[in-house]
């Protein structure tokens, strides 16, 4: 049944009239605890998207936002995936590593016989000399 909205001072009104306000108020009720959830969580309309180093776009969320890559050379830029600086071959510069900095290194030099001294030549047969001369690393491959 549609409320009436023409009421008068002396108007009289029925039960069923008092039900009709009565179920009109209960589904606003219902109505405004339904949009209430529905809202629970949204971000407002003013809250800002802001674009960070290496991207642009944002703004606030009043209208559809789109974040890009923001491409080029220079610092803050992104690189993109066919840029030649991706591939350019360039001569190492000179740097040094700790041995704690290859994997398994240590670990593989533990136990090994520590050297001295230097070798000034190599000589390698399938026997040994019968003496040999200061300086010359002697080497027998297994037959």
């Amino acid at each position: 049944m549609t409320l009436r909205n023409d009421w008068g001072v002396d108007d009289w009104f029925s039960a069923d009239d008092q039900n009709d306000v009565a179920n009109a108020i209960n589904q606003n009720t219902a109505d405004l605890a339904a949009a209430l959830t529905a809202l629970s969580g949204k971000a407002d309309k003013a809250t800002t998207i802001s674009a960070g180093t290496g991207l642009t776009g944002g703004g606030t969320l009043a209208a559809n936002r789109t974040l890009a890559a923001d491409f080029g050379t220079g610092a803050g830029k992104v690189c993109e995936g066919n840029d030649s600086r991706l591939s350019d071959a360039r001569t190492p510069t000179a740097h040094t590593h700790t041995t704690a900095n290859v994997t398994g290194l240590d670990t593989a030099l533990a136990g090994k016989i520590a050297g001295s001294g230097s070798a000034v030549g190599m000589w390698m047969g399938t026997t040994l000399p019968g003496s040999g001369t200061a300086g010359v690393l002697y080497v027998v491959p297994p037959s």
